[in-house]
């Protein structure tokens, strides 16, 4: 399944899915390394394993390596479920904003 993404690099607070822009149908997360050699696309990809609980090496960065706005691309993963994943992860980090 393909997820949308918009990065924002170089955050003082971490990695974390921060939320959903509506208006760009993109979810929001940020990475704590900076947009050189490849290392917050790198961050991106363990984020959303981590997000949603499946192995690094079944999410790849299909569009947007250059870009802060991105496409992943998810194996062996329903939509609903990481929908239901996504949503809780962003759910947790507006409880600790």
């Amino acid at each position: 399944m393909g997820i949308l993404l918009e990065v924002s690099p170089g955050s003082r607070r971490g990695a974390s899915v921060t939320g959903y822009n509506p208006w760009r149908r993109r979810v929001q997360c940020t990475v704590s390394a900076p947009p050189r050699g490849g290392k917050a696309n790198r961050d991106v990809v363990a984020l959303m394993a981590d997000v949603l609980s499946v192995p690094a090496s079944a999410v790849t960065l299909s569009a947007g390596a250059a870009s802060r706005e991105k496409r992943i691309h998810v194996q062996n993963l329903m939509e609903d479920e990481a929908l239901a994943r996504l949503h809780t992860a962003a759910e947790s980090h507006s409880s600790r904003s």
